[in-house]
């Protein structure tokens, strides 16, 4: 049973294309599995309209994100990246890469609006993301069958108060009375430290350095760490460098495919925003089934306004060849942050490579980043990789409340927005200072 003194903590990593969720409870940390058995929960929304009462209802996750592909004009995603932009970005993003809904400010809320058909009602940006996070406590509270009020959300690197200010709110709507912050790079480095990355592994490697290289769907952010002498504390070094991340491959593999449609049958589908989301889908699905497989099959049944299936075979090769220079710009990035800080601790033996984020999961990334960094990726990693944002965001707010109840046993005031520069080891916990 959970400690009275201490609340349970829920750690979620909200990421533009995937949400992540783990638990603090007593000191353990764990991560969370919905009913389904997913552990990653697509950021996805599809508002439906109930045939019997007309009203509307907004379905999320992994059903609302496979009713898009047969409902596309009724899908709503990369949320996250549009609780942080201008109207004006919002509305080129949505135009250049054919997303199929539309994006409005009303009274300085963001709204979107399904393309269905004219007169569809708009719903509230803060609407859409405490459904998501009101189903990950929902999951929670199911799973400890308990109260959940205290919660801690990974953010971009990037993110101005605006940002900060509609997952706050959104929070609050989901039913969280304590909300944290903290940046996403900086949770999932504090995430391999509860895990394999440990004061006694950096002693005996004699590892002064992290170079962390955080491959998200929306960037790739890349930073320097430097363990201190006392092997408590780790500080940023060095600044972020960021390049493109996993939706530039998806968008690469959806013009390749769009390419080949228009070779094979004379039909440009880049006009029409169903069948690009449906392509978009298949190309995200390819992307994972390369990472086991040497090609795969690409079919598009009889899409909209053709009459003709879309049929193509994506080859390993093919794919490398895609992506091969996406990968060529993080290496480049990576090289920057290691120059940067070149001298000031040390040569290569005592830095070591994070791979961390949905992007570490592709071979050829991990394959191409071996060869540039020969005998410095930490493989030890890899096999949570995806789960590390979530669990360090869980330690945080674990640690904090650890703190506070056995100093002055008072509730913290939710921060909307706290930095954080230093990451340190604790011995139960691992937090930020």
């Amino acid at each position: 049973m959970a400690s009275t003194s201490v609340p349970i903590i829920l750690g979620i990593d909200f990421g533009t294309s995937k949400l992540c969720a783990s638990l603090w409870i007593d000191g353990n940390v764990t991560i969370l599995e919905n009913s389904r058995g997913e552990k990653k929960v697509p950021a996805f929304a599809v508002l439906e309209q109930d045939e019997r009462t007309g009203k509307y209802r907004i379905d999320i996750g992994r059903p609302a994100k496979d009713l898009s592909a047969v409902q596309p004009y009724s899908c709503l995603f990369n949320l996250l990246y549009f609780a942080n932009t201008t109207e004006a970005a919002a509305r080129d993003v949505i135009t250049r890469e054919r997303l199929p809904f539309i994006y409005s400010l009303h009274e300085f809320s963001p709204r979107f609006s399904c393309t269905l058909a004219p007169g569809k009602p708009t719903v509230l940006l803060v609407l859409l993301l405490a459904e998501l996070i009101r189903d990950m406590r929902d999951q929670a509270e199911l799973k400890v069958q308990k109260l959940i009020k205290k919660c801690v959300i990974t953010v971009p690197t990037h993110w101005n108060q605006s940002g900060y200010y509609y997952l706050n709110q959104a929070a609050q709507m989901a039913g969280f009375q304590d909300i944290q912050f903290i940046h996403t790079t900086k949770a999932a480095l504090m995430g391999c430290m509860t895990k394999t990355i440990t004061p006694e592994f950096a002693e005996r490697e004699n590892i002064f350095r992290f170079l962390v290289v955080d491959f998200g769907a929306a960037s790739c952010s890349v930073i320097m760490y430097y363990r201190k002498l006392d092997q408590k504390t780790m500080t940023q070094i060095s600044q972020i460098y960021t390049c493109p991340g996993g939706n530039f491959l998806d968008w690469k593999l959806l013009e390749h495919c769009a390419d080949e449609f228009q070779r094979q049958y004379g039909v440009n589908v880049m006009v029409d925003c169903a069948s690009v989301h449906r392509i978009r889908l298949a190309c995200e699905d390819a992307k994972i089934r390369l990472s086991t497989a040497k090609f795969c099959q690409i079919k598009i049944g009889n899409l909209k306004n053709y009459g003709q299936d879309l049929a193509y075979t994506l080859t390993l090769a093919a794919f490398e060849d895609i992506c091969g220079p996406v990968v060529q710009t993080i290496i480049e990035q990576m090289r920057t942050a290691i120059q940067a800080v070149e001298g000031s601790s040390g040569g290569s033996h005592s830095l070591r490579i994070l791979l961390l984020g949905g992007g570490s999961r592709i071979p050829l990334v991990r394959k191409l980043i071996g060869w540039a960094f020969p005998g410095i990726m930490e493989r030890s990693v890899l096999g949570y990789a995806e789960e590390a944002a979530a669990l360090g965001a869980a330690s945080f707010g674990g640690h904090n409340s650890y703190n506070v109840a056995r100093t002055t046993r008072k509730t913290a005031v939710p921060q909307p927005a706290p930095v954080a520069h230093q990451v340190t080891y604790s011995n139960r916990h691992s937090t930020y200072d």
